[in-house]
């Protein structure tokens, strides 16, 4: 019978660690990868990652990018996680994702002049503060 115990408490406690969380919500221990200074765009991640939320402020009237990639790609066109999101100027916006975004490559936010899937690189007016693993 102890034996027994011990087997199914084993059992139960690796599918326990082994499940991954159900929610959205951001682990409480992921610290926000966050601007120190205005920029046009940043690398939050350089390998593949789950993005939790983003939050936005800029100065310009831009679209704001949220990219799958590893490196700042050159302008054209671009793999987005999530549509672009307008923003005019002096603009500021968060979304949080109540299921993460998963970048195969890697996350990069940029802001661009141009909507659609077509990356122009604009000026360097954001603020960027993201959460992803």
């Amino acid at each position: 019978m102890k034996k027994l115990f011990l087997l199914l408490s084993a059992m139960i406690a690796s599918t326990v660690l082994a499940q991954s969380p159900v929610s959205g919500v951001a682990p409480k221990y992921i610290k926000p990868v966050t601007s120190t200074a205005p920029e046009a765009s940043h690398i939050i991640k350089a390998f593949p990652s789950s993005l939790f939320s983003i939050s936005v402020q800029d100065s310009a009237a831009d679209f704001i990018f949220v990219i799958d990639s590893a490196t700042l790609p050159s302008d054209g066109t671009v793999v987005l996680l999530t549509a672009p999101i307008k923003l005019a100027a002096a603009g500021s916006q968060t979304i949080t994702f109540p299921v993460p975004l998963r970048a195969l490559n890697g996350i990069v936010v940029c802001t661009s002049s141009t909507g659609g899937v077509t990356k122009t690189i604009a000026g360097s007016t954001a603020i960027f503060s993201v959460q992803a693993q």
